[in-house]
């Protein structure tokens, strides 16, 4: 996947379940997550529970790309990883 210069946004969800996301590699990443019930994984970072988010930003702004994601689940897991 190729993504243009400048910033995209993009947004997932599921209600029961489990949502994955690869994100291209060489972009800059900015990641919310909101999991009513169960896990969030985003990269290197873990936090499971009720209520779970995590606001994640990797890469660097000179990429010339960013990847804007905002994901969530209802109850189930979620896991963003690098493509």
């Amino acid at each position: 996947l190729s993504l243009p210069a400048g910033t995209t946004s993009v947004s997932a969800s599921v209600g029961i379940g489990e949502l994955r996301v690869l994100v291209p590699a060489g972009v800059r990443v900015e990641v919310d997550t909101h999991v009513k019930a169960g896990e969030s994984v985003v990269f290197d970072s873990s936090e499971d529970g009720w209520d779970v988010t995590q606001h994640v930003t990797v890469g660097d702004a000179a990429a010339g790309s960013t990847l804007v994601l905002d994901a969530e689940v209802g109850f189930g897991n979620l896991e963003v990883l690098a493509g």
